[in-house]
């Protein structure tokens, strides 16, 4: 056993040499199938291997979304439990008024004069009651996000904190806490980055009279630097000419892709940061520069 225990922390060694694999932890699972879902679970980048620090930041990110499960389960709980009240009151109280009024029947011209009414109030009630379905379909059918999700809303990216039956509660970027209605969030778009790839768009202008040559060795530079960190991005360099504001500049458009989902909630300012140094030196050395 400890023959293994060394060979396992050799393999987690933080030289970036050494790498832990899916063989290494097959002797910890009955039935054996096992290790490979739960090394699929740790190998977020699918890079077919882990580093230490990657393995550290992988438990990381798991123990987050643990955490984040159970704020979700909670609320979902309370949100549940207080339609489940309503439903309840508002059906005890039609169950005892029908029954009191075939009770007695002379009550039964009330009922009818309170049909009657409450039909004539419809459109007072009918906004209010089509807002409250909405908003219970969109919470418990539609269910776009959980508790510590970030998502885009109106080019604005916002974590969700809390979900209530009638609103949800976010965290802007700033640290403002900001107080939704579900009914609005079922009408808008809005694009969780959980269950997407997580990409970022970059935009920088540059001289006009740039050429295509000087863009092509940008790319071919690019390509070279996100080959040699393949385990953090996607080795792809998407270039792409956006637009020529008043024929004074080029802007240029480029997409930083992520290889996992967590940099945006671990260390995704160093993996952003990292990029656009690397895209700085680039430009400087094929000479493009900003607009004049």
């Amino acid at each position: 056993m400890s023959a293994g225990r060394t060979t396992e922390a050799a393999s987690l060694s933080s030289s970036d040499t050494l790498m832990m694999k899916v063989d290494d932890i097959q002797r910890h699972f009955v039935p054996e199938i096992c290790h490979i879902v739960a090394f699929e679970k740790l190998d977020r980048s699918g890079n077919g291997s882990l580093t230490q620090k990657e393995f550290e930041m992988a438990c990381c990110a798991l123990s987050v979304e643990s955490a984040h499960l159970s704020i979700s389960e909670m609320s979902m709980e309370t949100l549940v439990r207080r339609l489940d009240t309503f439903l309840n009151a508002a059906w005890c109280f039609s169950a005892l008024f029908i029954l009191t009024a075939c009770v007695h029947s002379q009550l039964y011209g009330s009922l009818v004069a309170v049909g009657g009414f409450l039909l004539a109030l419809s459109w007072l009630f009918g906004g209010i009651a089509s807002e409250f379905l909405s908003c219970v379909l969109f919470v418990i059918v539609v269910h776009s996000y959980d508790c510590g999700d970030l998502i885009r809303l109106n080019s604005e990216t916002l974590q969700v904190k809390e979900i209530f039956l009638l609103n949800t509660r976010f965290i802007s970027s700033q640290g403002h806490t900001v107080l939704i209605s579900n009914s609005e969030l079922s009408r808008s778009k809005m694009e969780n980055f959980r269950l997407t790839q997580p990409t970022e768009e970059f935009t920088v202008d540059v001289d006009y009279a740039t050429t295509m040559d000087q863009l092509d060795d940008l790319r071919d530079r690019m390509l070279r630097f996100l080959r040699s960190e393949s385990r953090t991005y996607i080795p792809e360099f998407r270039l792409v000419i956006q637009d020529i504001p008043s024929q004074g500049c080029l802007r240029l458009t480029v997409p930083i892709l992520y290889k996992a989902s967590w940099p945006r909630n671990i260390e995704h300012g160093k993996f952003r940061s990292q990029w656009l140094y690397a895209f700085k030196e680039q430009l400087r050395i094929v000479m493009i520069c900003g607009p004049v």
